[in-house]
């Protein structure tokens, strides 16, 4: 990160210690520590230097650092539900195992691949792997969650309702 005349900045995360730290590279010093979420992993700096994302291990929502180049930044927490189309409304926002972020080339768009937990799917009993994508611009979803949820009517779903001993309805 650049931004002050005495050098750059680097981000850096402490899992275990619930922190991100920014430090100067020259002269090499602390500039700033903040407590974050549980387990802080990955980090993307905007084109320009301004803002930074950080993922955490556990949990849906990222850490958001405006300014960070600076000795006072500001720690705002983004709400960023995981897999909003595949997940009942009652569980979106559960996810694990956001290591890393990515960025689009222009810095609009967030991907965050990580597991779902609570999705939708064909043996979801750990989750389902997902990309996320969050519009920088504003911190809003790609896709909005449904209003309505269908459930798919598949011959594997057909077999499971089947053994409960429900009547399975002929046409829908």
């Amino acid at each position: 990160l650049g931004g002050r005349d005495d050098g750059d900045c680097a981000i850096v995360t402490g899992a275990w210690g619930r922190g991100v730290a920014g430090i100067g590279l020259d002269p090499p010093a602390l500039r700033w520590r903040r407590e974050v979420r549980r387990e802080p992993r990955g980090v993307v700096v905007l084109p320009g230097g301004q803002r930074v994302y950080v993922s955490h291990l556990m949990g849906a929502a990222l850490t958001r650092i405006d300014e960070p180049a600076t000795t006072t930044p500001s720690v705002t927490e983004v709400s960023f539900p995981a897999a909003p189309l595949r997940s009942p409304s009652h569980r979106t926002g559960f996810a694990s195992l956001g290591y890393s972020l990515a960025l689009s080339p222009d810095g609009s768009r967030l991907f965050a691949p990580r597991r779902a937990l609570g999705a939708d799917g064909k043996r979801a009993w750990n989750g389902q792997p997902t990309v996320d994508v969050l519009l920088t611009k504003d911190d809003s979803l790609l896709v909005d969650p449904p209003k309505k949820r269908f459930i798919q009517w598949t011959p594997d779903f057909q077999s499971s309702f089947d053994s409960f001993g429900m009547i399975a309805p002929k046409d829908l």
